[in-house]
């Protein structure tokens, strides 16, 4: 009897052993990890479900490290401008997490909206993750067309144009331009139809105009609405390239730097005589290359907070013909 009872107690002690070492095995193959970088997303999808036209709207994922080394957003991509998807931060302490800000405009879109976002990481499980963002847009108004292209703007060019607005929501109490060389005017035609004229000053400087029309309406939900305007005045001076986007500059850090060249088409000399960029957000320098080339090297100040920035680099020269010539410049800032 005192040998089975014997017998029973050692088995015991073998199985709490064995259950010891099982636990002990467990926990250390859950942290595997520790030595890596490793990442969780809580959730990997978000249905903003039925929104109006217009509207902006933002989401925030989660991406949390429960390695033992940082890890690093190497890169956020989105395949829509419409999206536009940040980080504050883009090292993750082990067992720490940072926020994806994710902003939808919805601008110009209509119907079921469906699109990716891709972050590349240095985590050993996942390098690759994929946010998906979905919606329904609700159309409250057509403009037809939606932006306005002048094109090549010459001598003999149209320089006005018509914008039709209609919507069975809204109303349009003013129309306006942000640059002096565009001029507008409204056609109310009833029922919450209009036809807004766009007419482009032939003063305007040679080069790249790009600029846009505010429109203030009736509607609590979309009070404020645009509409981009693009022409190009060639002359004998041109730039190249004629139009800057700078990419993404991360808040308090100055720009790469850019350059854009001055020519003239009939090699006669000319002189800059200043160079400026209209919201004094740039560092300016001018080189001459040749009597009939010069070299404008840009780059961006330090800007203290995150959006969109533009600008027009506006040339000064000594050439009859083209004694304004300008040059529009765009970045997109983020926090560090």
């Amino acid at each position: 009897m005192q040998d089975g009872s014997l017998n029973k107690r050692r088995l015991y002690f073998v199985l709490a052993v064995f259950l010891l070492f099982l636990s002990i095995d467990i926990t250390s193959c859950r942290k595997h990890t520790t030595a890596y970088p490793h990442v969780i997303v809580p959730q990997t999808a978000y249905d903003f479900s039925q929104l109006n036209a217009g509207a902006i709207v933002t989401h925030d994922f989660y991406i949390k490290n429960d390695g033992g080394k940082p890890l690093l957003i190497e890169g956020i991509m989105s395949p829509c401008r419409c999206i536009f998807a940040s980080v504050v931060n883009r090292e993750i302490k082990p067992q720490g997490d940072i926020v994806l800000s994710v902003r939808l405009d919805t601008k110009g879109l209509a119907g079921p909206i469906d699109h990716r976002i891709i972050v590349y990481t240095n985590a050993a499980n996942e390098r690759v993750l994929v946010f998906k963002i979905t919606a329904s847009v609700k159309q409250l108004f057509s403009l037809q067309p939606e932006n306005v292209d002048f094109g090549d703007v010459t001598k003999k060019s149209a320089l006005s144009q018509t914008v039709v607005f209609s919507s069975t929501a809204m109303a349009i109490t003013s129309a306006a331009s942000v640059s002096p060389y565009i001029k507008t005017s409204i056609n109310d035609k009833g029922r919450h139809e209009y036809d807004i004229e766009i007419k482009l000053d032939k003063r305007m400087p040679a080069g790249l105009l790009k600029t846009h029309i505010v429109i203030h309406t009736t509607s609590a939900q979309l009070p404020v609405l645009s509409i981009d305007v693009k022409a190009k005045k060639i002359y004998d001076l041109q730039a190249n390239p004629d139009e800057i986007f700078s990419g993404i500059l991360l808040k308090g850090r100055e720009s790469s730097v850019f350059s854009s060249y001055i020519f003239t088409k009939h090699k006669k000399p000319f002189t800059i005589k200043q160079v400026f960029d209209t919201g004094n957000y740039l560092h300016l320098t001018v080189e001459r290359l040749a009597p009939d080339i010069y070299r404008i090297n840009i780059s961006a100040k330090p800007f203290q907070h995150a959006g969109e920035y533009t600008s027009d680099i506006m040339v000064l020269t000594t050439d009859k013909k083209t004694p304004v010539l300008q040059i529009p410049f765009r970045i997109m800032v983020m926090n560090k």
